[in-house]
C-alpha cells in the first residue's frame, strides 16, 4: 500500500463536516465546516466525531478497478474519530445503517473492508462501523471481491433465474434505490384500455408506477414505444446481492434498466411519461475539495 496511483479530487467530496449542535460531531474527509461556529475549548479537543466518506460514481468506479481508496483524517480530528460511515454522494434519510465490524488498523492507517454487495447497497443503505482504534491518520477503503461470491453461495435464492426480470434499478425516490432482479417477472402482464397485454421484461426500458389514483403504470420499451396499464400485482420482490427486498408498488417510483435515467412527464396537453437523464441527482452545490482520494495501485 505504498505505491500511489493518480489522485482523484472528489466530485462531491469526501466531506468530513463538523457539527456544532451536538456533543458528538459528524466530520467529513476534508474537515470542511457545515456550521458557522464550532465548539471551543477542551470540549472541542476531546469530543468524538463520525467520519463520513461520500462516494460518487468516479470514486466507486476507481474502487472497483483498483480495490483500494485512501483518504486522510484532518489533523484537528485525529484521535477523535469513533465511527466511520460510507455513503453515496447524494444524501437521503435512512432509519437504519448497515452495521459492520470489518475494520482493522495497519500501522498508521485504518482499513475499512467492504464488499461488492456493500457497494451495490449504498444507493439504498449507508454502511457504518464503530472505531475502537487510535493513532491513525488516514482511512483505506479495501474492496473484498470474494465476499460477494460467498454471499451468493449461502443465499442461492438471490441468483436470477429464467423466470426473473433482467437487472433493473428500482428507484424509491429522487435519491434512493438499488439494483437487482425482479423475482418472477420475466413477463409483465397489464390490463389496458385495449385489453390484456403481455410484454417480455427484456424489452422494457422502464416502468413508472403510481401514475394515477388506481395504481396504474407507464411503460417505455427499449424501442421507444410507450403505453399505460394496470398490473395484476401490488408488490415486487427484488433479488439483490445481499438478499431479497420486498417492496410495495406504492413505495416505488420506477424500475429502469439504467440507474442514470428517470421518468419525467412531458409538457404535452395530456402529458406523457418518458425516460430522460436524471439531472436531479447531480450535486449542483459542489464545494471544491482541498484534499482528495488516492487510488492505491
Amino acid at each position: 500500500m505504498t505505491n500511489f496511483g493518480f489522485q482523484l479530487f472528489a466530485k462531491t467530496l469526501l466531506t468530513l463536516v463538523a457539527c456544532c449542535l451536538l456533543p458528538h460531531s459528524n466530520v467529513g474527509a476534508q474537515g470542511l465546516p457545515i456550521a458557522q461556529q464550532l465548539p471551543t475549548g477542551e470540549e472541542t479537543k476531546r469530543s468524538p466525531v463520525t467520519m463520513t466518506i461520500e462516494l460518487g460514481e468516479m470514486e466507486i468506479a476507481a474502487l472497483r478497478k483498483s480495490g483500494l481508496l485512501r483518504t486522510n483524517v484532518p489533523a484537528n480530528f485525529q484521535g477523535r474519530v469513533d465511527a466511520i460511515e460510507v455513503k453515496r454522494a447524494v444524501s437521503f434519510k435512512v432509519d437504519h445503517y448497515l452495521l459492520t465490524n470489518a475494520i482493522d488498523k495497519v500501522r498508521d492507517s485504518l482499513s475499512f473492508t467492504i464488499s461488492e454487495s456493500d457497494l451495490d447497497r449504498l444507493d439504498y443503505q449507508p454502511i457504518k462501523a464503530k472505531v475502537y482504534y487510535e493513532g491513525f491518520s488516514d482511512v483505506v477503503l479495501a474492496l473484498d471481491r470474494d465476499r460477494k461470491v460467498k454471499t451468493n453461495d449461502t443465499q442461492p435464492e438471490t441468483r436470477p433465474t429464467k423466470n426473473d426480470s433482467p437487472k433493473f434499478f428500482v428507484r424509491i425516490d429522487n435519491k434512493r434505490g438499488f439494483t437487482g432482479f425482479v423475482k418472477d417477472l420475466a413477463e409483465l402482464k397489464l390490463k389496458t384500455d385495449f385489453g390484456k397485454l403481455t410484454v417480455r421484461a427484456k424489452e422494457i426500458a422502464g416502468i413508472r408506477f403510481n401514475v394515477d389514483s388506481i395504481g396504474g403504470v407507464a411503460v417505455e420499451l427499449k424501442s421507444g414505444e410507450t403505453f399505460l396499464g394496470k398490473p395484476d400485482f401490488d408488490s415486487i420482490a427484488m433479488k439483490c446481492s445481499w438478499g431479497i427486498e420486498e417492496l410495495g408498488l406504492s413505495d416505488i417510483e420506477s424500475v429502469t434498466v439504467d440507474r442514470r435515467v428517470r421518468f419525467f412527464k412531458t409538457a404535452l396537453p395530456q402529458g406523457e411519461w418518458r425516460l430522460g437523464v436524471n439531472s436531479a441527482t447531480e450535486n449542483k452545490n459542489v464545494i471544491k475539495s482541498i484534499g482528495g482520494i488516492e487510488v492505491i495501485n
